[in-house]
C-alpha cells in the first residue's frame, strides 16, 4: 500500500478482527472488539470511489451481467416476460442503474470505527479524514530531532510536518522554530552538528505549542543526518518516541481529545507497512493508559 494509507477494511480488522496482545511482566493488553461509527453514506461512498477506481468497473459488470442474466433466463421459461422485455429500452436502462447502484454499495467504506479500551475512559478513534479539519483536537505532528521548520531538504512540504508549517505558521521557518523553542529546554539539547538548527533533542522529546485555542503536540520521531538532512528512524526510535509522547499528552492536554495521523508512514523512514504502524500506535495507547489516563479520546486520523 502506498505510504500512509490503508483501506478502512483493514483498520477494521486490525482494530476488531483479532486481540492486539502484548506479553509483559502484566499480562496480556487485549482491546476487544470495536464497533463502526455513524457516518455520512454519500461521503463513505465517494471515499470508496477515491480507492476503488480501477475495480468499480469490475464491479459494476459483474452486477450488471448478474441482472441481465436473471432477466434472460426468465425470459426463456416465460413467454409473457420475454415480450415484455424484447426490445424495453426503459428495463435496460432500469437494469444499468441498479447495476450502479450495487456497485457504489459495494464500494462504499466505513470512514471511522470506535475502539473503547477495556476497564479505561479512553476510546480510541480509528477514521479517514483531515488531520487539520480535526476542529477542536489537539494535534499531534511528528517532526526531526532539531524541530526544524525550513520547508525543503529538511522538512518536505507534503509531510504532517511541512503542512503545520504551511498552514498554521504561514510557511514561515521563523514563527514555527520560535514556537517550538519557547516550549524546548535548551539544557537538553545537544550540538546537532549542523549550521542551521545547531541543537537536536533527544527521541520522544514534545513540545506542546499553542495553536488558536488549542495545542499541537510537536514529538521528535526521526533523527536528522547533519549533512544530507534526512530523516532517520526504526520501530524501536517510534516506540520510543510515543512513550515520551503520551506523557506530554497526558500532562498537558486537560483530558482533551488529540488527533494524530498515522505516525511513522511518512519522511520519518520507519519503512514499516501502515497496517503494522497501526498496531504499534494502538499498542503504545495501550501501555500508556495502563500507567495512567492519557485522554478521554485519541483519534488516528488516515488519510483516504
Amino acid at each position: 500500500p502506498a505510504p500512509g494509507k490503508m483501506s478502512s477494511q483493514t483498520a477494521v480488522e486490525i482494530a476488531s478482527g483479532s486481540p492486539i496482545r502484548s506479553h509483559s511482566n502484566h499480562g496480556d493488553v487485549v482491546m476487544h472488539r470495536c464497533s463502526e461509527a455513524a457516518v455520512s453514506p454519500f461521503k463513505s461512498i465517494w471515499v470508496g470511489l477515491c480507492r476503488h477506481r480501477t475495480v468499480f468497473i469490475r464491479w459494476f459488470l459483474e452486477f450488471f451481467g448478474a441482472i441481465w442474466l436473471a432477466i434472460e433466463s426468465t425470459s426463456f421459461f416465460s413467454t409473457p416476460v420475454k415480450n415484455y422485455t424484447e426490445g424495453n429500452h426503459w428495463l435496460l436502462l432500469a437494469a444499468l442503474v441498479a447495476a450502479l447502484c450495487g456497485a457504489l454499495w459495494r464500494a462504499r467504506e466505513p470512514l471511522a470505527v470506535v475502539v473503547p479500551l477495556r476497564h479505561t475512559n479512553t476510546e480510541i478513534t480509528i477514521r479517514f479524514g483531515d488531520l487539520f479539519g480535526a476542529m477542536g483536537d489537539h494535534l499531534v505532528i511528528p517532526v526531526n530531532d532539531g524541530f526544524d521548520g525550513a520547508l525543503g531538504a529538511a522538512v518536505d512540504p507534503k509531510s504532517v510536518h511541512g503542512q503545520l508549517i504551511q498552514k498554521l505558521y504561514n510557511g514561515s521557518q521563523r514563527e514555527f522554530e520560535s514556537a517550538c523553542d519557547k516550549q524546548l529546554t535548551k539544557s537538553t539539547g545537544v550540538p546537532s552538528g549542523r549550521k542551521d538548527r545547531k541543537l537536536s533533542y533527544s527521541i520522544g522529546t514534545t513540545a506542546a505549542v499553542p495553536l488558536d485555542g488549542r495545542k499541537g503536540f510537536l514529538f521528535a520521531l526521526s533523527r536528522t543526518d547533519p549533512t544530507t538532512h534526512k530523516a532517520q528512524s526504526d520501530v524501536g526510535t517510534m516506540w520510543a518516541a510515543l512513550g515520551g509522547l503520551w506523557q506530554c499528552v497526558r500532562n498537558h492536554s486537560n483530558g482533551h481529545a488529540v488527533s494524530l495521523p498515522l505516525v511513522g508512514a511518512g519522511q520519518s523512514g520507519v519503512g514499516v507497512e501502515p497496517r503494522h504502524l497501526l498496531r504499534l500506535i494502538l499498542l503504545s495507547i495501550l501501555v500508556a493508559t495502563r500507567e495512567r489516563e492519557v485522554s478521554k479520546r485519541i483519534n488516528i486520523v488516515l488519510h483516504p
